[in-house]
């Protein structure tokens, strides 16, 4: 009985591991659409792109991903970037910025540079280094 117990419990470790190594990176992004007068769009459902760049001005995307049907209200959108069908597979590692267009319409101006959330502020000086591939261990040289 304890045997079959043992291959469940690592089965169920084994899955959930598995788990944790498919899941890639979100972004949650909140934001504000106005009308060229400044007043909050339409209420209603609209399509967002949302690209992200390594620099303020000009350049190409590094990532994309068009968002269907978000619902807007006073103007104000809430998203989930890379929980969509286009993985957020960025590396984080230098600052980035995000350019969001409207029902394919033109990229607005200027680009917002993202930031740090509070948790990764903590990171700031630390001297440890988790690699993204490898065996990490106490002992590990690597």
């Amino acid at each position: 009985m304890k045997k079959i117990n043992l291959t469940i419990a690592l089965i169920l470790s084994s899955i959930s591991f598995t788990m944790l190594f498919a899941q890639s990176a979100n972004l949650s992004v909140q934001g504000v659409l106005r009308t060229a007068e400044g007043t909050a769009v339409e209420n209603g459902d609209y399509d967002i792109t949302c690209r992200l760049y390594t620099q303020a001005t000009l350049g190409n995307p590094i990532w994309e991903e068009i968002i269907p049907d978000v619902k807007i209200k006073g103007g104000i959108y809430s998203i989930v970037l890379g929980a969509g069908s286009t993985p957020l597979n960025v590396a984080f590692d230098q600052p980035y910025f995000i350019g969001v267009s409207v029902d394919g319409g033109t990229e607005m101006i200027p680009r917002a540079r993202l930031t740090s959330s509070p948790y990764a502020l903590s990171l700031i000086g630390s001297d440890n280094i988790f690699p993204n591939s490898g065996s990490v261990g106490i002992g590990n040289p690597n």
